[in-house]
């Protein structure tokens, strides 16, 4: 079946008297829920790391085709789109390291050379 996860207490009746009373309460569903958050926040970490190394390969590959090509004006318009996905990419690193900081504060020395 599971897992059963159950929570003791000990808890003091009289203050003059040896007296106590045990409270046992099951919080199988709350790990159960814990575990699954989790579980999804390991799963967007995962899928937000594929998105921005995918952006990073569209950039790269637009930065190596418009080395190759001889018309200033393809080269041009590969370089805009290379900036384009090279934004998008940097700017999910930005807001992952803005959302996950203690303080919500950036070290802008470090992010912008």
């Amino acid at each position: 079946m599971g897992d059963y996860y159950r929570s003791i207490r000990h808890i003091k009746i009289w203050k003059d008297k040896l007296g106590f009373a045990v409270v046992i309460k099951d919080i199988t569903r709350e790990r159960n829920q814990e575990h699954e958050l989790v579980l999804k926040s390991v799963a967007i970490k995962e899928i937000h790391h594929r998105v921005k190394n995918n952006l990073q390969m569209i950039a790269s590959l637009l930065r190596l085709q418009g080395r190759r090509t001889e018309s200033e004006e393809t080269k041009e318009t590969f370089y805009r789109q290379h900036r384009r996905y090279n934004c998008r990419s940097f700017g999910a690193g930005l807001h992952t390291s803005i959302s996950h900081s203690q303080y919500a504060r950036l070290p802008l020395g470090s992010t912008f050379p």
